[in-house]
């Protein structure tokens, strides 16, 4: 295939990738409202030396003799261990889930997986970070969450009063949510079913764009004809009839698959094939199945040549071979005329 019939075939369905991402961007962009726009807030919490003691109670009396310089977050080892363990505890709490979930007046389902806690590596903090819907809900959320944790009576038993203490808070501040990524998703998604859509199109519907597009439809020559100067090569043409026959002059007829091809054989009938008459071809009318003018074109014919024109529908091209067969006046040859690139382009003449 040419650079050329492959760069038709791309034009003539370029647009409906365009149009599919086109259609679920705006489609998208409808589910994208300003209720997607999510608010956050955090807390930054820390177990004071107080709760290492009090863990270190219980453990050996040596503990409480050791020498070593007290941390003034409490014992490496102790206050991480049990960071860790709070980070893990307090997101899938449903007493916490519960209080945040009234002072926001929402679902706990709704606030179930918008808490969301994290222990700082190698110290005794925990980053806590509440998502909600609007500034007031984030406000209102993230002081219920503090009130819940850091009260003389946490909501969670697990938690001894005074275990966790604020060391800051921050926030709300607007956050990226998924939904910013819907309508670019659904740009690139739309233009791929789009390019889907294009190949299945294509080939059920097909186009001749080249000569080597008619390979095993036809056994008669498939010749392409220089749009801008067809004579000389039909005259050879005509002249390979009537070798062996000199001075034998041929009635051509000239059948268009499509209306556009129609309409060039005309041009050729009238213009281009003229200073032919001279030569081998007595007379040259044209004519398209589509009316009465291709079967008197073809009955007042001597040979039947079925103009090709770049774009044309193959199925067009079968119905109309076989039409001139079974009206007696077989295709002698079949001329392919190219055309500009630009006509296959959506709202170009095209078959």
């Amino acid at each position: 295939m040419s650079a050329r019939s492959f760069a038709r075939k791309l034009l003539r369905v370029a647009w409906l990738p365009v149009l599919c991402a086109l259609i679920a961007g705006v489609a998208a962009s409808f589910l994208v409202t300003e209720d997607t726009i999510e608010y956050q807030s955090k807390l930054l919490l820390v177990i004071p030396s107080s709760q290492d003691r009090a863990s270190a109670a219980q453990e050996a009396d040596s503990a409480t003799t050791s020498t070593s310089t007290p941390d003034p977050i409490g014992r490496p080892t102790e206050a991480i261990r049990l960071a860790q363990s709070y980070a893990e505890l307090i997101p899938n709490d449903s007493n916490t889930i519960e209080a945040v979930a009234t002072a926001t007046d929402q679902l706990s389902e709704d606030v179930r997986g918008k808490i969301t806690a994290a222990a700082i590596p190698e110290s005794a903090l925990i980053q806590l970070e509440f998502v909600a819907p609007s500034v007031d809900q984030s406000t209102d959320g993230i002081q219920a969450l503090e009130a819940a944790l850091t009260s003389d009576s946490p909501t969670n038993d697990a938690i001894a009063p005074g275990s966790l203490v604020l060391v800051s808070s921050d926030g709300p501040d607007e956050v990226s949510s998924n939904s910013n990524l819907l309508v670019p998703s659904a740009v690139v998604l739309g233009f791929i079913f789009g390019g889907f859509l294009a190949v299945v199109w294509s080939r059920s519907i097909g186009r001749i764009d080249a000569p080597s597009d008619l390979d095993g439809e036809v056994e008669v020559p498939v010749m392409e004809v220089d749009a801008d100067e067809p004579g000389p090569l039909v005259n050879a043409m005509v002249r390979g009839w009537t070798r062996g026959e000199p001075g034998r002059q041929i009635r051509l007829g000239l059948i268009g698959v499509s209306e556009l091809s129609s309409e060039r054989a005309q041009v050729m009938a009238l213009s281009d094939f003229k200073e032919l008459e001279s030569g081998p071809v007595a007379s040259v009318v044209a004519g398209s199945m589509e009316g009465t003018t291709g079967l008197e074109a073809a009955s007042a014919s001597d040979a039947v040549a079925l103009v090709v024109a770049a774009g044309d529908r193959l199925d067009a091209f079968r119905r109309t071979f076989d039409a001139l067969g079974q009206l007696g006046a077989p295709v002698a040859t079949v001329l392919f005329i190219d055309r500009p690139l630009r006509t296959a382009l959506p709202g170009w003449p095209s078959a």
